[in-house]
């Protein structure tokens, strides 16, 4: 198993099983370490929410870059197809938030984004088309 410490478990909501993962991040030792919940059924990517610390909604006078409206990360650029349903988690989506964690603590920082960019408009595809990976309360 890639990452030992990870919980998961099956929640059905809507009819529909829903792969949740509970899991602590840590970039490096010098960072802040995040539980990170990722929330995942057959057919869109996985949303990926920080459950603490929650990451701030705005610092240096601007919005957090690459935190979408629904508070899930914008981890790549969905029109660039980088996800598919056969890529695995542990792959692709716990390496993509660990990259995003770095580039938020750097941000948080210096005010600069040094990761990849997209536009700010695009919206997250997987709660939006799928209600059941709404963030568990």
């Amino acid at each position: 198993m890639r990452y030992p410490k990870a919980r998961t478990w099956y929640r059905s909501i809507y009819g529909d099983k829903v792969l949740w993962t509970d899991i602590t991040l840590q970039v490096a030792p010098i960072f802040e370490s995040y539980r990170v919940m990722i929330g995942y059924m057959l057919g869109p990517q996985p949303a990926v929410f920080v459950d603490t610390p929650a990451p701030v909604k705005e610092a240096h006078g601007i919005k957090t870059p690459h935190l979408n409206y629904d508070g899930t990360l914008c981890l790549y650029d969905p029109e660039k197809k980088q996800w598919a349903d056969s890529d695995g988690i542990a792959h692709t989506t716990i390496p993509w938030t660990l990259r995003w964690l770095f580039h938020y603590e750097n941000w948080l920082c210096s005010g600069i984004w040094l990761g990849d960019t997209v536009p700010p408009t695009l919206k997250t595809e997987a709660v939006e088309t799928n209600p059941a990976l709404e963030k568990p309360a």
